[in-house]
C-alpha cells in the first residue's frame, strides 16, 4: 500500500498537482491546485474526450441521469439565473 500511495503522489507531483517538502525522513505533500480548479480541469477533459469539447451535453447528461435533491435543483437554477 505504501508503494502505491508513494507512486500516486509522485505522479501527481510530476503533473504539478502537489508539491513535496522533505522534513527529515518525513515527506509533506501539499496540493498546488484548488479543488474547484482541479474538478473544472477534469470536467473539461471529460467533455473534450466524450462530447467534442462542449460542456453543455456533459451537463445535460449529468442532470438527466442523476437524481437531484431539491436543494441541488435550486442551486442549479440559481447558477443559471446568474448567467442570464
Amino acid at each position: 500500500l505504501h508503494a502505491s500511495v508513494k507512486s500516486l503522489l509522485e505522479r501527481l507531483a510530476d503533473k504539478d498537482f502537489v508539491v513535496c517538502q522533505r522534513r527529515g525522513a518525513a515527506h509533506l505533500f501539499s496540493a498546488t491546485v484548488a479543488r474547484e480548479t482541479f474538478v473544472a480541469r477534469q470536467l473539461q477533459l471529460l467533455a473534450d474526450s466524450n462530447f467534442g469539447g462542449s460542456l453543455t451535453p456533459l451537463l445535460i447528461t449529468l442532470v438527466d441521469n442523476v437524481k437531484l435533491s431539491r436543494g441541488d435543483r435550486e442551486a442549479i437554477r440559481g447558477i443559471i439565473e446568474k448567467i442570464d
